[in-house]
């Protein structure tokens, strides 16, 4: 099963979640401003069927990390989470969300992020958790030539 759209209120969107045991796959397509309410319990299929995520035109506001955190700590098979930012990031913004993704802990060992910036035309990979850098944990960053998420 698969749900594309856009989502005007997080709560919603998790209402959605909820009755969608099966949903392996979501689009979301610039969420719109709204407060942030973790739900509870966690959904049924982001612990055992969601795969991928896509998030488009991502702005980097407070309740798109919350978000995507919750995503990222509560997705046991997620495979993909796909971040297309808004082209109204500056290249700073787009760096600083990077970085907040990077200390996000994910449910998901095989989790790779593909953070797509509009500034550089690249689409970085963020992968495999248990990468070290001087000590601290970071996931591995590495740049991809591969453009299809810009469709």
């Amino acid at each position: 099963m698969e749900l594309k759209g856009s989502c005007s209120r997080w709560l919603s969107m998790f209402h959605v979640l909820e009755n969608s045991s099966e949903l392996e796959h979501l689009s979301i397509d610039e969420p719109e401003e709204s407060c942030w309410i973790e739900p509870q319990p966690i959904p049924t299929c982001m612990l055992s069927k969601l795969t991928t995520l896509k998030l488009k035109k991502c702005k980097g506001r407070k309740w798109d990390l919350q978000f995507l955190e919750y995503i990222l700590g509560n997705s046991e098979v997620l495979k993909t989470l796909t971040i297309i930012t808004s082209v109204s990031l500056t290249p700073k913004k787009e760096m600083w969300l990077c970085a907040q993704l990077l200390k996000f802990p994910r449910a998901s060992r095989s989790c790779e992020i593909h953070f797509v910036g509009n500034w550089s035309h690249s689409t970085y990979i963020l992968s495999n958790p248990n990468f070290s850098i001087a000590g601290e944990n970071h996931p591995l960053i590495r740049w991809s030539e591969e453009d299809e998420f810009h469709k």
